[in-house]
């Protein structure tokens, strides 16, 4: 498989996660540790 590395600044903005479980739950604590705002759908 090939890989894309995509870098962007994240403070301040609205991140969407879809999906739940510890998976979704460790996405959600590296995006806010980026300074984004996690949303789970």
């Amino acid at each position: 498989m090939k890989l894309f590395p995509a870098f962007h600044d994240l403070a301040g903005k609205t991140v969407v996660i879809v999906g739940s479980g510890e998976v979704a739950s460790r996405k959600g604590r590296l995006v806010a540790a980026a300074g984004a705002r996690p949303v789970f759908a």
